[in-house]
């Protein structure tokens, strides 16, 4: 068996680190994926060079901030009001938007069980990858400027504004094009980061590139950014 710290999963190796069934025998799979955690959490530390290990990991954030009971009780389901067939167009929503205390009702749903919802959309790369336009009720938006809508706003639209048209121009035949993104749970989770690109060759040589990188800024994942690169011949 490998002798590790049972706190920290560290070896009397500096930068060495180990758990599972190499440091505490047959167990659990839950206990071989805590193992897992200590030692993630302590690789960070050491990496980043936080001074010791348990000083690193007491700074670390905890993603599970409280519980919320109200949410195991039974609650009737929240009822948009809705426009008749009649009446329903491309200038307005067909559907009305919940009221404070409906919104209430349906947030205090959430256990806050820890998890992570950094960007709500897979499309905010791609389509800014490809260049892509936004055509609304108002105006033509470039993607860039319609996912940019901050830390206060969730949109760019108008109140009354709406979407009606997505315009992605023809790539080039020689254009690759790629997109990846890492998250927490691959089921349900949106992604922490996600990359989207569409690069162009002219043989072995870039000759256009649009790239696209959507990451949270800091542990809390409090904070969103994103790096856009774009590279004309």
């Amino acid at each position: 068996m490998i002798l590790v710290d049972k706190d920290t999963q560290a070896t009397n190796i500096p930068g060495v680190f180990a758990g599972g069934d190499s440091a505490a025998g047959s167990a659990s799979v839950i206990e071989a994926i805590a193992a897992g955690r200590r030692a993630a959490t302590s690789i960070n530390s050491y990496l980043r060079g936080e001074g010791s290990i348990d000083e690193g990991r007491s700074r670390r954030p905890r993603l599970l901030l409280d519980f919320n009971g109200d949410g195991l009780g039974k609650t009737q389901r929240a009822k948009l009001s809705e426009l008749p067939p009649s009446e329903r167009s491309m200038d307005v929503e067909d559907a009305r938007g919940l009221d404070l205390d409906l919104v209430d009702m349906e947030a205090s749903r959430c256990l806050n069980c820890g998890c992570l919802a950094v960007n709500a959309s897979d499309l905010a790369p791609a389509l800014v990858a490809l260049a892509a336009k936004i055509k609304t009720t108002k105006r033509i938006l470039d993607a860039e400027d319609f996912f940019d809508a901050g830390p206060v706003r969730s949109t760019v639209l108008d109140v009354d504004e709406l979407v009606t048209e997505i315009e992605i121009p023809t790539p080039k035949p020689t254009t690759k094009q790629t997109f990846l993104k890492f998250r927490i749970r691959n089921s349900i989770d949106f992604p922490i980061v996600s990359v989207a690109s569409a690069i162009s060759m002219d043989g072995d040589t870039v000759a256009d590139a649009l790239i696209d990188v959507e990451f949270c800024k800091d542990e809390d994942f409090g904070v969103f950014a994103r790096i856009f690169r774009k590279v004309d011949d």
